[in-house]
């Protein structure tokens, strides 16, 4: 798949679902890639955390670190403690999906 297409699915998922990619949102004019390969020399986000905007007043920080052995960074994500009985709409449950 092209990256174009990668680009437009992940655009629908943001639109589809109401979720932001917070590293961008945070990191507004950073470039950092979460793939590498060394032939041909090629660099990549493939890598995001897509939030709701409910979810957006918690986190913390986020990051694109190195990892070793992979041609992977991993990501990290600082979640605020959530005050207990809070009980605002998207706190109940954090959910993910993979996009391939």
């Amino acid at each position: 798949m092209t990256r174009k297409k990668n680009v437009d699915q992940i655009e629908n998922i943001q639109n589809v679902f109401k979720v932001h990619d917070v590293w961008r949102i945070k990191h507004p004019n950073q470039k950092s890639f979460t793939w590498s390969q060394r032939f041909p020399f090629i660099f990549c986000r493939l890598d995001y955390w897509l939030i709701s905007d409910s979810l957006y007043d918690i986190v913390g920080n986020v990051d694109i670190v190195s990892a070793i052995k992979t041609d992977h960074s991993a990501i990290t994500l600082q979640v605020h403690k959530i005050e207990e009985g809070a009980k605002e709409p998207g706190f109940s449950k954090i959910k993910y999906f993979y996009v391939k």
